[in-house]
């Protein structure tokens, strides 16, 4: 079963105050069980908002846009 997990890897960042404080409200009122987690999501809908974007845009030229 270890076989099985799926590994993180590890980055840092730097932010501002005000994201920091946010993040810490979202975790201490349980939106998310920790900051890493809240930035992983954040992170996943930024890469799926521009993957979506990229397609719209291919669809948009493959047509003769």
């Amino acid at each position: 079963m270890t076989e099985l997990r799926r590994r993180k890897a590890v980055i840092n960042c730097t932010v501002s105050p005000y994201i920091k404080d946010r993040i810490e409200e979202l975790v201490e009122h349980g939106r998310f069980s920790t900051i890493s987690d809240a930035v992983a999501i954040a992170l996943l809908e930024m890469i799926h908002k521009h993957e979506s974007e990229h397609q719209a845009v291919v669809e948009y030229l493959e047509k003769g846009g």
